[in-house]
């Protein structure tokens, strides 16, 4: 079976889409809700060719949607469900796409990931790397990782972080090349992990 892991090489040309090479489809289909993201309910068939490309502000309300549902295993392993993704609006997402790169990944008629960065001083600074629960494991918050880090060719330094809890956020990263710089505590049940590499 083909996994994302084996499409990451083929991410080219952002603006225009990117074509991930021969994954198996990802079909949605609806069941009588008005979310469109929180009650996909998703199957795997062979075929369709999901893409990274430049999201649009218009993309805004659904990829806030898909990182609040994607954010709430997170709110339930810190019992907070006030952390800043869940409680971000429209309105300040909107404004993010004024000083942020964000790509969205998506195939024929659904988003199964977001992820957004900015430069600032050589240092590109990444951030809200979602992935829509029914598909994390397969490899597309590597593809997310990968692309966002190419939009910043001129970066010298790549900055993200985590909770300290996170562990498999933790994984990720170390596997493409972070390591644990600094932690800051945040509240009695969150400590923030930074994580950072030098562009090779």
């Amino acid at each position: 079976m083909g996994t994302f892991r084996e499409a990451s090489q083929t991410l080219r040309h952002f603006d225009q889409g990117v074509n991930l090479g021969p994954c198996l489809r990802l079909v949605p289909s609806l069941e009588g809700t008005n979310n469109r993201v929180s009650l996909l309910k998703w199957k795997w068939s062979k075929s369709a060719v999901p893409t990274i490309q430049r999201a649009e502000p218009d993309d805004a309300e659904e990829i806030l949607a898909l990182q609040k549902l994607a954010y709430e295993s997170e709110a339930k392993l810190y019992d907070d469900w006030g952390i800043p993704p869940l409680t971000q609006s429209l309105q300040s997402l909107l404004g993010e796409f004024d000083d942020h790169v964000l790509l969205k990944a998506t195939e024929e008629q659904g988003l199964v990931g977001s992820v957004r960065a900015k430069l600032c001083a050589g240092t590109c600074f990444i951030g809200r790397l979602v992935v829509h629960p029914d598909f994390q494991g397969q490899g597309i918050g590597s593809c997310l990782l990968r692309a966002i880090e190419e939009c910043f060719p001129t970066a010298s330094r790549f900055e993200l972080f985590t909770g300290s809890r996170s562990e498999g956020n933790i994984r990720l990263y170390q596997r493409h090349d972070y390591a644990v710089s600094r932690t800051k505590y945040m509240s009695p049940n969150v400590d923030i992990v930074f994580l950072q590499k030098e562009r090779g």
